[in-house]
């Protein structure tokens, strides 16, 4: 959960400046765990897939949101 939280953060901050792997091994995360995590914030509505400079995927804002399961699962 602690990487789920700390590579959400990252990609939020990001702003698409890194792809989203490389943004996962600044971060010390591996390839594949960082795939992993990509699916379990796509999953969960965090995420969404779309170009935002280097990176595929972007934050969902607020508005846009269809689920806050994460919020649920986080404590």
């Amino acid at each position: 959960m602690m990487d789920q939280l700390k590579y959400y953060e990252a990609l939020k901050l990001d702003n698409g400046r890194l792809d989203e792997i490389e943004l996962g091994e600044r971060l010390g995360i591996s390839e594949t765990r960082t795939r992993e995590l990509i699916a379990i914030l796509l999953s969960e509505y965090r995420i969404m897939y779309a170009s935002n400079g280097y990176c595929n995927y972007r934050i969902f804002s607020k508005a846009g949101a269809r689920h806050n399961s994460w919020q649920e699962t986080k404590s």
